[in-house]
């Protein structure tokens, strides 16, 4: 898991040539950009621009890939992101592999990142996440750009 800002990422291009591809777009991406898909290199490289309510984290549940990586970037508003290892958690259900997805319940002991506009967060295959919960702030209109990158 990488915790950074849109400003930063360069330091990143060294994960390889389909990250620097998003990062590259990410820099030019317009907050106003409308929901929907966009695709960069079909599905191996694609963007959700996403908009949504968050909500009190306890409504959420873990969720992890095996095919891709996320690179979540908060284009406005605010939202708590919470990461743990996989290993510290359980599924509750098989891995949807059609959708690239399985979800885990709730626990304690997580990280809690506090994410505005232009943070930006990587999660990986083993990294557990929960986007979208409501910051300190409390609930909020968020909108998002979710990288799709095929490992």
């Amino acid at each position: 898991m990488i915790f950074d800002t849109l400003d930063q990422l360069d330091r990143y291009r060294g994960l390889g040539s389909r990250f620097a591809k998003a990062f590259d777009f990410l820099k030019t991406l317009d907050g106003n950009a409308p929901d929907g898909r966009i695709d960069l290199d079909g599905d191996d490289l694609f963007i959700l621009v996403q908009s949504y309510e968050t909500q009190p984290e306890e409504r959420k549940e873990f969720e992890s890939h095996r095919i891709y990586a996320d690179i979540q970037v908060v284009l406005s508003g605010e939202e708590t992101l919470l990461y743990a290892p996989l290993e510290a958690l359980t599924a509750v259900d098989p891995y949807n592999e059609e959708k690239d997805f399985q979800l885990y319940p709730m626990r304690g002991g997580v990280t809690r990142l506090e994410a505005g506009p232009g943070a930006v967060a990587l999660f990986f295959p083993p990294d557990g996440h929960v986007p979208g919960c409501a910051s300190p702030a409390g609930p909020m209109a968020v909108k998002k750009a979710v990288v799709k990158v095929r490992l």
